[in-house]
């Protein structure tokens, strides 16, 4: 027997229930909109992933199980979600966590039915990008105008994003960071310049060496010496860094653009710069083709190391030949320097990179090759060597590392304990040579390009957005 309904004279307001949500993610859609995942997880309540369902406890259901009223407001924000990842994928912006909290609102019509009266979407996005606050809400905006389940309701559904937003390139390209990269520079610059000499063939004179995340130009002009190239060309995604390179505030008009049109010429005529996003192949039309291509403490902030080396090769010429250099550890028995050590790595992995890329290296080219029916490269050398400066010229670099990116989102609520170790790292830099040890050890590896049957260099797209290199 049905009850009869309630009438407005017995109950002039009707009862009004809410339903609450959440949906999950996390991924990364930096490498586009083929390439994630989309797997999330939705919870409406404590029940098992098992769907059973009943009715809404207030009609007598089973609140240990769901109901349809959860699983309306549960299919919004997965849509939304969907939506969202789809549009900020093919904007090249690499969202890293979405975790959102859905709540519906049912009202009851006092005649024994009712509707859904309204729907709110309350994701917080974690997105690794250069992009503003206000492009990401145009995405979500978006998102929600695409959003298949949004379009077929009868009930206005609202979203109210909030943002974490992680600058791409961790270590920044402020002013600060060109003087950082130039103590980084006196430090791994020997051992670099050896590398690299060693791997080019004597006697030749490449045409053209391809510096990778390029900065402020020194791995650049340590490339053009160590091959002797005939011209070098830096790339790299930071026009403050371009602007740097050049010495010049012409560079940084001229580094705006991302075409051929945008490089700037060196003085001596023989190196120059432009801006490009290093993850994105074919590389500009001045550095395709290279006979060198040379990447130092660059993978460490890229997500997807194996696509990013398989589309480098395609840029090399035939026998031109990929030198990568990469941190595989590092070991110290200071305890400061372990400290500031323990939250790099944090940083990074927020980023979904590793400050130890050179531990990827072994697995990345195996996994190029094996999805090749014929490889088209061949490591010619693979090996480690170490590097062991003071003390206190690691602490000077790690106090400057530490001024830059202190101010990450991540440490925000860590500020006491970052001010504690700027101190010790200053206190540091005018340790003995009897303070401690620190070693850094650098895989380096040579992969050769082969011979392609009709001599030209195919072009593959790679993933999208790139931070400024290191």
């Amino acid at each position: 027997m049905v009850a009869a309904a309630q009438t407005h004279a017995t109950q002039p307001h009707p009862p009004t229930h809410t339903y609450s949500v959440t949906c999950s993610w996390s991924g990364s859609t930096g490498a586009g909109y083929e390439r994630y995942s989309r797997a999330h997880v939705g919870h409406a309540s404590t029940v098992a992933p098992a769907v059973r369902l009943s009715a809404d406890p207030a009609f007598r259901g089973d609140p240990a199980l769901l109901n349809p009223e959860q699983l309306l407001v549960l299919s919004a924000a997965s849509c939304q979600l969907l939506s969202f990842l789809a549009v900020a994928a093919r904007a090249r912006i690499d969202v890293r966590d979405y975790q959102d909290s859905g709540h519906a609102v049912m009202t009851e019509d006092g005649k024994g039915g009712g509707r859904i009266t309204e729907i709110t979407l309350r994701p917080r996005i974690t997105a690794v990008t250069e992009a503003a606050e206000d492009r990401l809400r145009r995405l979500v905006q978006l998102a929600h105008q695409q959003c298949y389940i949004a379009a077929s309701l009868a009930c206005p559904v609202t979203v109210e994003p909030t943002f974490e937003i992680l600058t791409p390139y961790a270590f920044r390209d402020t002013e600060a960071a060109v003087r950082r990269l130039a103590l980084v520079s006196e430090i791994f610059d020997p051992g670099s310049r050896a590398f690299v000499a060693a791997r080019v063939s004597q006697g030749s004179e490449p045409a053209l060496a391809v510096d990778l995340g390029c900065g402020p130009g020194h791995t650049t002009r340590l490339l053009a010496a160590a091959t002797g190239a005939r011209r070098t060309v830096g790339l790299d995604a930071s026009g403050a860094f371009l602007a740097a390179a050049h010495g010049s505030p012409r560079a940084e008009k001229q580094a705006g653009d991302e075409s051929a049109a945008g490089a700037g010429l060196d003085e001596a005529g023989e190196i120059e710069f432009a801006r490009h996003d290093i993850r994105r192949v074919p590389f500009p039309t001045q550095a395709r083709g290279a006979d060198v291509v040379y990447a130092r403490l660059l993978l460490a902030h890229l997500a997807d190391v194996t696509t990013a080396i398989g589309g480098w090769v395609t840029q090399l010429a035939p026998h031109g030949v990929l030198l990568l250099d990469e941190i595989e550890s590092i070991d110290t028995d200071q305890p400061v320097l372990a400290a500031y050590l323990d939250h790099a790595r944090r940083l990074l992995a927020a980023r979904g990179t590793t400050l130890h890329a050179g531990r990827l290296l072994n697995t990345a080219l195996h996994d190029l090759a094996a999805h090749q029916p014929t490889p088209d490269f061949e490591v010619e050398y693979n090996a480690t060597e170490r590097l062991s400066p003071p003390v206190a010229a690691a602490a000077a670099m790690f106090g400057m590392n530490l001024a830059v990116w202190r101010t990450d989102p991540l440490f925000r609520d860590r500020e006491a304990e970052l001010d504690r170790l700027a101190t010790d790292l200053a206190a540091l830099t005018s340790a003995p040579p009897d303070a401690g040890v620190i070693t850094w050890t650098l895989r380096r590896v040579a992969v050769r390009r082969l011979g392609s049957r009709n001599g030209s260099a195919p072009t593959t797209q790679a993933s999208q957005e790139q931070p400024p290199a290191v």
